[in-house]
Protein backbone atom coordinates (compact mmCIF):
# COMPACT_ATOMS: atom_id res chain seq x y z
CA UNK A 1 0.00 0.00 0.00
CA UNK A 2 1.32 3.42 -0.92
CA UNK A 3 0.29 5.99 1.66
CA UNK A 4 2.56 8.81 2.68
CA UNK A 5 1.67 8.68 6.41
CA UNK A 6 2.48 4.97 6.78
CA UNK A 7 5.95 3.54 7.24
CA UNK A 8 6.47 -0.16 6.66
CA UNK A 9 7.93 -2.13 9.58
CA UNK A 10 10.09 -5.22 9.55
CA UNK A 11 6.99 -7.43 9.84
CA UNK A 12 5.23 -7.92 6.51
CA UNK A 13 1.83 -6.20 6.39
CA UNK A 14 2.55 -4.10 9.47
CA UNK A 15 2.88 -0.32 9.38
CA UNK A 16 3.62 2.61 11.70
CA UNK A 17 1.86 5.96 11.63
CA UNK A 18 4.07 8.93 12.51
CA UNK A 19 1.59 11.72 11.67
CA UNK A 20 -2.04 12.32 12.70
CA UNK A 21 -4.52 10.35 10.60
CA UNK A 22 -8.01 11.67 9.93
CA UNK A 23 -11.15 9.96 8.63
CA UNK A 24 -10.39 10.98 5.04
CA UNK A 25 -6.97 9.30 5.30
CA UNK A 26 -8.55 6.09 6.57
CA UNK A 27 -11.10 6.08 3.73
CA UNK A 28 -8.31 6.69 1.21
CA UNK A 29 -6.39 3.70 2.61
CA UNK A 30 -9.55 1.58 2.41
CA UNK A 31 -10.01 2.55 -1.24
CA UNK A 32 -6.41 1.55 -1.94
CA UNK A 33 -7.13 -1.85 -0.43
CA UNK A 34 -10.37 -2.12 -2.45
CA UNK A 35 -9.85 -0.24 -5.72
CA UNK A 36 -13.37 -1.12 -6.92
CA UNK A 37 -14.58 1.60 -4.57
CA UNK A 38 -17.11 -0.63 -2.87
CA UNK A 39 -15.72 0.01 0.61
CA UNK A 40 -18.60 0.97 2.91
CA UNK A 41 -17.44 1.55 6.46
CA UNK A 42 -20.84 2.99 7.40
CA UNK A 43 -22.51 -0.33 6.53
CA UNK A 44 -20.07 -2.17 8.78
CA UNK A 45 -20.97 0.12 11.70
CA UNK A 46 -24.65 -0.20 10.84
CA UNK A 47 -24.42 -4.00 10.93
CA UNK A 48 -23.01 -4.08 14.45
CA UNK A 49 -25.57 -1.50 15.57
CA UNK A 50 -28.44 -3.56 14.12
CA UNK A 51 -27.08 -6.69 15.82
CA UNK A 52 -27.11 -4.87 19.16
CA UNK A 53 -30.62 -3.57 18.60
CA UNK A 54 -31.88 -7.05 17.68
CA UNK A 55 -30.35 -8.44 20.87
CA UNK A 56 -32.06 -5.73 22.91
CA UNK A 57 -35.36 -6.29 21.10
CA UNK A 58 -35.15 -10.04 21.78
CA UNK A 59 -34.50 -9.41 25.48
CA UNK A 60 -37.50 -7.07 25.68
CA UNK A 61 -39.74 -9.66 24.00
CA UNK A 62 -38.61 -12.35 26.46
CA UNK A 63 -39.35 -10.05 29.41
CA UNK A 64 -42.81 -9.12 28.07
CA UNK A 65 -43.70 -12.77 27.46
CA UNK A 66 -42.50 -13.70 30.96
CA UNK A 67 -44.66 -10.97 32.50
CA UNK A 68 -47.66 -12.08 30.42
CA UNK A 69 -47.23 -15.71 31.53
CA UNK A 70 -46.88 -14.69 35.17
CA UNK A 71 -50.01 -12.53 34.90
CA UNK A 72 -51.94 -15.38 33.28
CA UNK A 73 -50.92 -17.75 36.07
CA UNK A 74 -51.92 -15.19 38.68
CA UNK A 75 -55.31 -14.55 37.04
CA UNK A 76 -55.92 -18.30 36.78
CA UNK A 77 -55.23 -18.87 40.48
CA UNK A 78 -57.27 -15.94 41.88
CA UNK A 79 -60.65 -17.79 41.60
CA UNK A 80 -59.15 -20.71 43.54
CA UNK A 81 -58.15 -18.57 46.54
CA UNK A 82 -61.64 -18.54 48.20
CA UNK A 83 -61.91 -22.30 47.77
CA UNK A 84 -58.50 -22.83 49.34
CA UNK A 85 -59.41 -20.46 52.21
CA UNK A 86 -62.73 -22.28 52.86
CA UNK A 87 -60.96 -25.63 52.75
CA UNK A 88 -58.38 -24.48 55.29
CA UNK A 89 -61.14 -23.03 57.52
CA UNK A 90 -63.14 -26.27 57.32
CA UNK A 91 -60.04 -28.31 58.10
CA UNK A 92 -59.31 -26.12 61.13
CA UNK A 93 -62.92 -26.51 62.35
CA UNK A 94 -62.69 -30.28 62.08
CA UNK A 95 -59.43 -30.37 64.01
CA UNK A 96 -60.90 -28.43 67.00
Amino acid sequence: MKFHKLKATEVAGSYLVNLPVIETDILRMARQLDPSGQTRPSLIRLGSCIRGLLTLFTAIIVIVISIAVAAAILVATIPLLPIVALSIAALCALLQ
